[in-house]
């Protein structure tokens, strides 16, 4: 019940900001566009007569401007802190065929590994992982959060050739290493 309630509030506050957003792309769009003064285009010889690098710099800048008015970086908003901290991502993994086995390396940073679960049934690899909230007493002295409190589920389909669900797991410095033999 609690967490359809946040689903409900984080699902009502997006539409807010795409309302708004939306209503701020139309307003612009209607708005006359008046240029205070006509591009500057130096003669350069080389080029054809324009300056290509300056042209590129205008476009630039002006890019600048919209996603800057945009406002849309809304990781460091307090009203969708929420949806951030349960986000779920997938890290990368790397998986090589060795002689008598298959060796797969999973990336963590952030979990322990009383938080790693791997099981291998029906040679399908189950890897679930969960980082923990660090809580810090001065919270509000951040000048930059970005970390937070994440989970993901991963399954991988192995090759026919492995061995029953017979695996080892290690876990050191944020990396998961699992060994499975081959049959």
């Amino acid at each position: 019940m609690k967490n359809e309630k946040i689903l409900s509030a984080i699902v009502f506050l997006l539409v807010i900001v795409v309302g708004f957003q939306g209503y701020y792309l139309y307003s612009m769009n209607n708005k006359k566009i008046i240029q205070k003064e006509p591009l500057a285009i130096q003669k350069v010889e080389r080029f054809g007569g324009t300056n290509p690098f300056e042209q590129f710099q205008q476009m630039q800048k002006e890019m600048d401007q919209i996603f800057n008015s945009m406002n849309s970086n809304f990781s460091t908003m307090p009203e969708f802190e929420a949806f951030f901290n349960n986000i779920s991502l997938t890290p990368s993994i790397n998986m090589k065929d060795l002689k008598d086995s298959y060796k797969v390396r999973v990336n963590l940073p952030g979990a322990s590994d009383k938080n790693i679960k791997v099981s291998l049934n029906n040679g399908v690899l189950k890897i679930e992982a969960k980082t923990e909230k660090q809580n810090d007493s001065n919270s509000s002295n951040f000048i930059k959060k970005e970390i937070y409190e994440s989970s993901f589920v991963r399954s991988i389909t192995l090759p026919k050739d492995i061995k029953g669900s017979d695996f080892k797991s290690k876990f050191k410095n944020g990396v998961l290493t699992i060994t499975i033999p081959k049959a």
